[in-house]
């Protein structure tokens, strides 16, 4: 095989959003990924490594074997034990491999195969899976997550131009604003700039209305990043629909077991899904909503 067919095949398997293959190896690379989300959402907020040691039993301490070490198919083989002591691993790692592979392979199909956009939104997805799961058990939105992507966010953004959206011609109106790349950056600090103020007005508004905090700093920061990276038009909505599937959950309980408004939620996890839902949805939505009119 000569290099330029070699190069050639490369392509291929790269950005040929369609081929069985092309999306199984982004199915690999997502599930292998899911896997050390895994591991960050553990480690993180216990102040532990990410790298080493390597995965092991939490019952015995027994590290795994590479050989079962394999994403999803791993947890398969093991029957969801561990191979020494037989004790059982939560079903939620196998699941996250298997969400952040498919979610790899829609990446890669609507992007077109591994390009600049598809590690770029697949870096977001990957920000809202940790936080998710890390707000989901222990109530936390960590700086150590937040802080580091939303400055790879706003710079990244930089050479994603594909992320603008309708608000884009309001930039264009400014002076000397004309270059696609400086909208890019203006609409994501724009949309990180509108979380920011939405959620700190909540947080100040809430607090005197309930005397306690409504909004805790790191939902603020968080809304930062979701702004940065969706732009300020699908981060306005992001945030929207995050109220609304917090009332969905919420309203439920309350009523069943006879909660107050005034309990805290861990919202970033509502954040997280509204920002996943704006990504995806909020165009047809909208669309949807305008034709009523």
């Amino acid at each position: 095989m000569s290099i330029n067919d070699f190069l050639a095949n490369l392509h291929f398997i790269l950005f040929t959003r369609d081929a069985f293959v092309s999306l199984f190896i982004a199915f690999i690379f997502g599930s292998l990924v899911g896997s050390f989300l895994n591991v960050c959402v553990c480690r993180i907020p216990l102040l532990r490594s990410v790298v080493y040691p390597g995965s092991s039993c939490f019952s015995c301490g027994e590290p795994v074997k590479s050989r079962y070490n394999l994403p999803v198919l791993g947890y398969l083989i093991l029957r969801g034990k561990c191979h020494e002591c037989g004790a059982s691993f939560s079903y939620r790692y196998a699941l996250v491999e298997l969400t952040v592979g498919i979610l790899s392979c829609v990446l890669f199909y609507l992007f077109g195969g591994f390009t600049v956009t598809y590690f770029y939104f697949f870096a977001f997805f990957c920000v809202l899976t940790v936080v998710f799961l890390i707000d989901l058990d222990y109530w936390l939105i960590l700086d150590a997550v937040i802080v580091p992507s939303g400055i790879f966010g706003l710079i990244a953004g930089l050479v994603v131009p594909e992320k603008l959206t309708f608000a884009s011609w309001i930039y264009y109106s400014f002076p000397g604003v004309s270059n696609t790349y400086l909208v890019a950056f203006i609409d994501s600090l724009s949309g990180g700039m509108a979380g920011f103020l939405l959620f700190s007005f909540i947080a100040f508004f809430g607090a005197l209305i309930f005397k306690q905090e409504a909004m805790g700093g790191g939902d603020i920061k968080f809304a930062f990043l979701i702004g940065v990276f969706l732009g300020l038009e699908k981060g306005l909505q992001a945030f929207l629909f995050s109220f609304f599937v917090g009332a969905l959950s919420l309203v439920p309980v309350m009523i069943f077991n006879g909660k107050s408004l005034k309990e805290p939620v861990p919202f970033g996890t509502f954040m997280a899904i509204g920002a996943g839902i704006a990504f995806f949805f909020g165009d047809f939505i909208k669309n949807w909503l305008f034709s009523l009119y």
